[in-house]
């Protein structure tokens, strides 16, 4: 069983990537800074609980494990990048943070998508 602020440092690291592109879309609007603000701390939070989530499996007793089945997860990786991708179709007028974000939520999903595990 994990520990509380475990569940809760991998459930906010996941969505990270939305908190990037939300702090972009926000970044110099006029009634924007609120979101970049709030954007900015989930997005740091969630990086420092990667940090001691991967810090800490670092400090666990290495094994050796064989690895029985695998299972494709494209179907996942494509639910996942569906959430990402409904506010580009909905609410893009072209402007530089629309690039920019999706600039980078191609990065992520490339990076996801060939990601060898």
């Amino acid at each position: 069983m994990v520990r509380g602020w475990v569940s809760w440092a991998l459930f906010v690291s996941s969505y990270a990537p939305l908190f990037l592109l939300l702090a972009v879309q926000s970044w110099g609007k006029e009634d924007g800074r609120p979101d970049f603000i709030a954007s900015g701390v989930l997005l740091i939070v969630g990086a420092v609980g990667t940090a001691a989530f991967l810090q800490a499996a670092k400090r666990k007793e290495s094994g050796d494990y064989t690895v029985v089945s695998v299972k494709s997860r494209d179907a996942d990786v494509a639910a996942y990048a569906v959430g990402y991708l409904l506010p580009f179709v909905t609410a893009v007028d072209g402007g530089w943070r629309d690039q920019v974000s999706l600039g980078l939520f191609l990065l992520l999903l490339g990076l996801d998508w060939t990601s060898p595990v």
